[in-house]
C-alpha cells in the first residue's frame, strides 16, 4: 500500500495541474468497488483531502457511501471538515486526530533540522501544532519567502510604499503568505493587550512595528480584509489573483503609510465595528403587536448595530419552525439542540446529530442541566447533555450550556466527556468565581446577561 501497487487500494487526488478533485476520478474509482475483490479481502479507498472534492464529485462520493460494496472502506481527511457537504460528513464516523504536545513536538523538530528555537517554535505555531507540517515548512523554500514577505512588511511600514508588499503577496502561494501576514496582524494585537502567547516568536520587530501606531480596531480592519482575500482565493475558482489582491477591500490598502494613510474609506471602516446577537430565539417574539416580521426584528437590530445573531434551538420541532421562519441569511446562523427543561419531550438522538450537522448550523444547544424546576429528569437531562457534547466533537461545534442547581453535575460531565474538543459557552452565568475558573480551565467561554441582577441570585464577587 505504501509503494502505491495494491491492487485493491485507491487513491483519489487532484490530477497533475489542478487544484480540485473531480467527479470523473470518483466515477472511475466507483466502478472498480463494485467488482469483485483483486485479492479476496478488503477494498480501501484514501481520500488525503476531501475539502478538494468538487461539487458534483462529492455527490458522487455520497452515492457510493449511501449504498457501498460489501468489504469496502473509505477513509477522508480534510483540515476543514466543517467546508464538507453536511450530507457527506452526516455518513461518516469522524476522528479527530489533535498534535502531540508543544514539548514533544519541539524535542523531535530539534533533531530533524537545524534550526534556532525560535524559528522552530514559530513554524509549530505556524502549523497548528503539527511537527511534520512545520518540518516540510522550515526545509522548503516558503520558509525563505516566509522571511521575505516579514522583511517586506516591515520595509512597507518604514517607508509607506505599500505596493511593494502587494508585489511579495501576489504569488501563486498567495493564500499561504496571507495567512503568514494574518498570523503577524493577530501577534500585533495580541501584544497591544498584553498577551505573551505569540506565534511569530521569531519576528518581534515585525511585530512590535505592527503594534506601536496601529490602534487595536486598525489592525482588526486589517485582518478582516486579509482573511477575506485569503477565503475569496481559496474557496473561489477562476478569480484573478492580482485584481483579488488590489481590490479596494485589499490589505495592503488597508495598511497606514508612514505619512498618510492609504486606506479604505471611513464609512467601510465604521461597518467594521458592530455587535453580534449570540444567544436569541427568533421563534418566541412576539409578531402580534411588537413586531411585524423577522425582518423588522433583524432591521431593528441593525439600526443598533447589531450585524448578525446567532438564533438558539430549545426543541427540535422549535428549530425546524426557527428554520421556516427565518429562512436562509447571510446574517443569521443557528444551533440546534433540546433544553434541559424540554426533557419531557422525546427527541431521536440521530436526527438532532443530521440537523447539526447542516452548514449555518455553528453550534450544540442549548443544552445542559437544570434542577432547579424538573429534578425528577436529572437521568434525561444528563443522558441528553451527554449525546449533545458528543455530537459537537464529532462536528467540531461547541457547545451552548445551560445549568442551575446542577453546578457538580455540570462540569464532571464537562470533564468527562472531553468538552476540551469542541469548546463552548456557558449560558447566563451565575454560579461563584471557583466555578468560572475551572470552566475556563476548560477552555469555555462566560456569557453574563442580566439574570444575574434577580434578586434571589447568589452574591458573585
Amino acid at each position: 500500500m505504501q509503494a502505491g501497487t495494491h491492487p485493491d487500494y485507491y487513491t483519489l487526488m487532484p490530477d497533475k495541474g489542478k487544484s480540485s478533485l473531480g467527479v470523473d476520478a470518483v466515477r472511475e474509482v466507483s466502478e472498480k468497488l463494485y467488482e469483485h475483490s483483486r485479492l479476496g479481502g478488503a477494498k480501501v479507498v484514501w481520500i488525503a483531502d476531501a475539502a478538494l472534492l468538487t461539487d458534483a464529485a462529492a455527490n458522487a462520493l455520497l452515492k457510493t457511501l449511501e449504498e457501498p460494496p460489501e468489504q469496502t472502506w473509505f477513509f477522508l481527511a480534510s483540515p476543514e471538515p466543517a467546508r464538507l457537504l453536511a450530507t457527506l460528513r452526516s455518513r461518516c464516523r469522524l476522528h479527530h486526530l489533535a498534535p502531540p504536545s508543544e514539548s514533544y513536538a519541539m524535542s523531535w523538530l530539534s533533531r530533524e533540522v537545524t534550526a534556532s528555537q525560535e524559528a522552530l517554535l514559530t513554524a509549530l505555531r505556524l502549523n497548528a501544532g503539527s511537527p511534520g507540517a512545520a518540518l516540510a515548512l522550515l526545509q522548503s523554500e516558503r520558509w525563505a519567502q516566509r522571511e521575505a514577505l516579514c522583511q517586506a512588511l516591515m520595509d512597507s511600514l518604514h517607508t509607506g510604499d505599500w505596493y511593494a508588499l502587494l508585489t511579495a503577496l501576489n504569488h501563486e502561494q498567495a493564500p499561504a503568505r496571507l495567512h503568514w501576514l494574518a498570523t503577524l496582524l493577530v501577534d500585533a494585537l495580541k501584544r497591544q493587550h498584553g498577551a505573551s502567547y505569540l506565534t511569530n516568536v521569531d519576528a518581534d520587530a515585525v511585530v512590535a512595528a505592527l503594534a506601536g501606531p496601529l490602534s487595536p480596531a486598525r489592525i482588526q480592519a486589517i485582518l478582516n480584509d486579509v482573511c477575506h482575500c485569503r477565503d475569496q482565493l481559496l474557496h473561489v475558482t477562476g478569480l484573478n489573483r492580482e485584481l483579488v489582491l488590489t481590490d479596494s477591500h485589499s490589505p495592503h490598502r488597508a495598511l497606514p503609510a508612514t505619512r498618510h494613510l492609504v486606506a479604505c474609506s471611513s464609512s467601510l471602516r465604521e461597518t467594521l465595528c458592530f455587535l453580534v446577537d449570540s444567544h436569541c430565539h427568533l421563534d418566541g417574539l412576539d409578531y402580534q403587536s411588537l413586531h411585524k416580521d423577522v425582518d423588522d426584528v433583524l432591521a431593528k437590530a441593525a439600526a443598533r448595530d447589531v450585524k448578525f445573531c446567532l438564533a438558539v434551538a430549545t426543541t427540535l420541532p422549535g428549530y425546524r419552525h426557527m428554520r421556516e421562519l427565518v429562512g436562509k441569511r447571510d446574517n443569521v446562523v443557528f444551533s440546534c439542540g433540546v433544553h434541559p427543561l424540554n426533557q419531557d419531550e422525546a427527541y431521536d438522538v440521530e436526527e438532532l446529530r443530521l440537523l447539526a450537522a447542516e452548514d449555518d448550523v455553528v453550534a450544540m444547544g442549548e443544552t445542559g442541566l437544570d434542577y432547579f424546576y424538573t429534578p425528577e429528569t436529572k437521568i434525561r437531562q444528563q443522558a441528553s447533555f451527554i449525546h449533545h457534547i458528543q455530537i459537537g466533537r464529532e462536528l467540531h461545534k461547541p457547545v451552548i450550556v445551560h445549568t442551575r442547581d446542577a453546578r457538580a453535575d455540570t462540569l464532571a460531565i464537562l470533564r468527562e466527556e472531553k468538552v476540551t474538543d469542541c469548546g463552548g459557552v456557558l449560558h447566563c452565568f451565575t454560579e461563584d468565581r471557583e466555578t468560572a475558573g475551572k470552566l475556563l480551565d476548560l477552555g469555555f467561554y462566560i456569557s453574563f446577561s442580566g439574570i444575574v441582577t434577580f434578586r434571589n441570585a447568589e452574591q458573585f464577587a
